[in-house]
Protein backbone atom coordinates (compact mmCIF):
# COMPACT_ATOMS: atom_id res chain seq x y z
CA UNK A 1 0.00 0.00 0.00
CA UNK A 2 1.29 3.55 -1.03
CA UNK A 3 0.22 6.30 1.42
CA UNK A 4 1.44 10.09 0.06
CA UNK A 5 0.41 12.56 2.68
CA UNK A 6 -1.14 15.74 1.20
CA UNK A 7 1.69 18.12 0.13
CA UNK A 8 -0.28 21.20 1.69
CA UNK A 9 -1.14 19.45 4.90
CA UNK A 10 -2.02 21.28 8.16
CA UNK A 11 0.71 21.33 11.48
CA UNK A 12 -2.06 18.72 13.36
CA UNK A 13 -2.42 16.42 9.75
CA UNK A 14 1.77 16.52 9.87
CA UNK A 15 1.66 14.86 13.82
CA UNK A 16 -0.85 12.47 12.84
CA UNK A 17 1.04 11.14 9.55
CA UNK A 18 4.58 10.99 11.86
CA UNK A 19 2.96 9.17 14.25
CA UNK A 20 1.42 6.59 11.79
CA UNK A 21 4.54 6.75 10.22
CA UNK A 22 6.79 5.64 13.50
CA UNK A 23 4.14 3.47 14.41
CA UNK A 24 4.31 1.51 11.10
CA UNK A 25 8.01 1.88 10.77
CA UNK A 26 8.89 -2.03 10.65
CA UNK A 27 5.56 -2.37 8.35
CA UNK A 28 6.51 -4.08 5.29
CA UNK A 29 3.04 -3.33 3.71
CA UNK A 30 3.53 0.29 3.76
CA UNK A 31 5.26 2.72 1.44
CA UNK A 32 5.48 5.91 2.41
CA UNK A 33 5.36 8.53 -0.80
CA UNK A 34 6.91 12.13 -0.62
CA UNK A 35 4.09 14.08 -0.15
CA UNK A 36 6.03 16.07 -3.27
CA UNK A 37 5.04 13.20 -5.66
CA UNK A 38 3.60 14.98 -8.71
CA UNK A 39 -0.18 12.97 -8.77
CA UNK A 40 0.40 11.66 -12.44
CA UNK A 41 3.20 9.79 -11.17
CA UNK A 42 0.72 8.53 -8.56
CA UNK A 43 -1.85 7.41 -11.61
CA UNK A 44 0.62 5.80 -13.61
CA UNK A 45 1.10 3.52 -11.05
CA UNK A 46 -2.50 2.27 -11.18
CA UNK A 47 -3.70 2.20 -7.84
CA UNK A 48 -6.97 0.15 -7.34
CA UNK A 49 -8.60 3.00 -5.14
CA UNK A 50 -7.42 6.37 -3.81
CA UNK A 51 -8.68 7.36 -0.22
CA UNK A 52 -8.54 10.99 0.55
CA UNK A 53 -10.62 13.15 3.26
CA UNK A 54 -11.64 16.56 2.09
CA UNK A 55 -10.86 15.26 -1.69
CA UNK A 56 -8.99 17.29 -3.81
CA UNK A 57 -7.28 14.52 -5.88
CA UNK A 58 -10.88 13.38 -6.21
CA UNK A 59 -11.44 15.10 -9.47
CA UNK A 60 -8.31 13.58 -11.31
CA UNK A 61 -8.35 10.16 -10.17
CA UNK A 62 -12.06 9.79 -11.65
CA UNK A 63 -11.10 11.44 -14.95
CA UNK A 64 -8.02 8.64 -15.18
CA UNK A 65 -10.65 6.23 -14.27
CA UNK A 66 -9.60 5.32 -10.36
CA UNK A 67 -12.29 4.42 -7.90
CA UNK A 68 -12.05 7.44 -4.88
CA UNK A 69 -13.09 6.36 -1.68
CA UNK A 70 -13.99 9.57 0.79
CA UNK A 71 -13.72 9.52 4.58
CA UNK A 72 -16.83 11.79 5.19
CA UNK A 73 -18.44 15.17 3.99
CA UNK A 74 -16.34 16.67 1.26
CA UNK A 75 -17.04 19.72 -1.28
CA UNK A 76 -17.84 16.89 -4.49
CA UNK A 77 -20.75 14.82 -1.60
CA UNK A 78 -24.02 15.68 -4.17
CA UNK A 79 -21.61 15.22 -7.72
CA UNK A 80 -21.57 11.51 -7.59
CA UNK A 81 -17.89 11.25 -8.39
CA UNK A 82 -17.12 8.90 -5.59
CA UNK A 83 -17.81 6.80 -2.78
CA UNK A 84 -18.81 8.41 0.12
CA UNK A 85 -19.05 6.18 3.34
CA UNK A 86 -21.61 7.38 5.89
CA UNK A 87 -19.79 6.03 9.10
CA UNK A 88 -17.07 3.78 10.21
CA UNK A 89 -18.69 0.35 9.54
CA UNK A 90 -19.36 0.72 5.76
CA UNK A 91 -15.95 2.90 5.53
CA UNK A 92 -14.04 -0.31 6.60
CA UNK A 93 -16.24 -2.39 4.44
CA UNK A 94 -15.20 -0.09 1.61
CA UNK A 95 -11.81 -0.49 2.25
CA UNK A 96 -11.56 -4.55 3.17
CA UNK A 97 -14.00 -4.87 -0.04
CA UNK A 98 -11.98 -2.82 -2.91
CA UNK A 99 -14.61 -4.13 -5.60
CA UNK A 100 -17.43 -2.64 -4.23
CA UNK A 101 -15.65 1.24 -4.74
CA UNK A 102 -17.73 2.23 -8.16
CA UNK A 103 -15.86 4.27 -10.43
CA UNK A 104 -17.74 7.97 -10.58
CA UNK A 105 -18.99 9.59 -13.48
CA UNK A 106 -16.23 11.21 -15.23
CA UNK A 107 -18.66 14.08 -16.43
CA UNK A 108 -19.66 15.21 -13.52
CA UNK A 109 -16.02 15.27 -12.18
CA UNK A 110 -15.43 17.83 -14.71
CA UNK A 111 -18.52 19.65 -13.84
CA UNK A 112 -17.85 20.19 -10.17
CA UNK A 113 -14.03 21.12 -11.29
CA UNK A 114 -15.63 23.72 -13.69
CA UNK A 115 -17.46 24.97 -10.61
CA UNK A 116 -15.77 24.33 -7.29
CA UNK A 117 -12.76 26.28 -8.88
CA UNK A 118 -13.53 28.99 -10.93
Amino acid sequence: MNIKPHPNQRLASKKIVNEFKEHFKDSSFINWLPSTINNSKLFKEKPSLIISVYGSITAEAIFMRIPVLLAGDHPAINFNIANTAINKKEYFKLLSHLELNELGSRKNAILFTALHYR
